[in-house]
């Protein structure tokens, strides 16, 4: 090699070598011109369309608030329940609100370190439908239990899931309509959901929670295992551990009426 040739070969080795480095720094960000892609499911309290048409609640808020920190605009949709869990197995969003923890979403998204909201899953009944539900699941063997789709209620439900009669939905609205008309005999819900839904729809004389909730799901943040998020997420935490500590995660429970949940989702 002439010496002309292998002073450009150093130059050009020095160039790939930097590029490579600037590459690896952006893949390692969402990608779009740092605009985070947020997709959640209609949560009352946690993720909603307000009056104006805009995303509102703590989840959204929350991402709105670390994103703006790290220095990211947001796009944030709001979608039924299964479009959401398919646009992050399909690598179209880069983060989900709320997601409750399971197995099979693990698969194709990594969950945050804690959850930022919390739901007992509890059994709603007609006033006169006797069931005496002591928290144990043989008990529901022989009744209908009205589901909603997409939702997680638990492992040990979905082991003895087999034993027992099932019927799925789309909505919350609907099951609980089915409930009040005879349709199905008990339907599982959380009392974020179920208590404004049961007054709006004029049910409070009909329908009751029974006491034993069934589990508690817990709502984390969801980052996409095929969207380059990983690096991403790290900020996020940590963003969202100074939110913890400030006290201004307090405040945003306090302003959507909610409790602070604070448990691991090993637990």
């Amino acid at each position: 090699m002439q010496p002309g040739s292998a002073c450009r070969f150093v130059k050009i080795s020095i160039c790939l070598f930097f590029i490579i480095l600037v590459s690896a720094g952006i893949t390692s960000q969402p990608t779009h011109a740092n605009t985070l892609f947020v997709v959640g499911a209609p949560f009352p309290r946690i993720s909603v369309i307000d009056s104006r048409g805009h995303p509102s609640g703590l989840g959204v808020e929350i991402v709105r608030q670390i994103a703006q920190q790290l220095g990211y605009k947001t796009s944030i949709q709001l979608m039924p329940l299964e479009r959401a869990l398919r646009e992050m197995r399909l690598g179209k969003a880069d983060l989900m609100i709320g997601p409750y923890y399971s197995d099979q979403r693990e698969q194709y998204m990594r969950f945050s370190q804690f959850p930022f909201y919390s739901d007992p899953i509890l059994l709603y009944v007609r006033k006169d439908y006797p069931l005496d539900w002591n928290g144990e699941l043989p008990v529901l063997e022989g009744h209908l239990i009205g589901l909603s789709r997409g939702w997680n209620y638990g492992q040990a439900f979905n082991r003895y899931k087999m034993h027992l009669s099932t019927y799925t939905v789309n909505s919350v609205r609907a099951n609980f309509i089915r409930l009040a008309k005879g349709r199905i005999d008990v339907f599982l819900c959380h009392p974020r959901h179920a208590t404004a839904l049961i007054e709006q729809l004029g049910l409070e004389a009909e329908i009751t929670a029974l006491p034993h909730h069934l589990t508690t799901n817990h709502g984390y943040f969801g980052f996409s295992k095929i969207r380059p998020t990983e690096a991403f997420q790290q900020r996020f935490e940590r963003a969202f551990d100074e939110l913890k500590k400030t006290g201004k995660l307090n405040q945003l429970n306090r302003h959507y009426g909610l409790t602070q949940a604070a448990i691991p989702k090993h637990l």
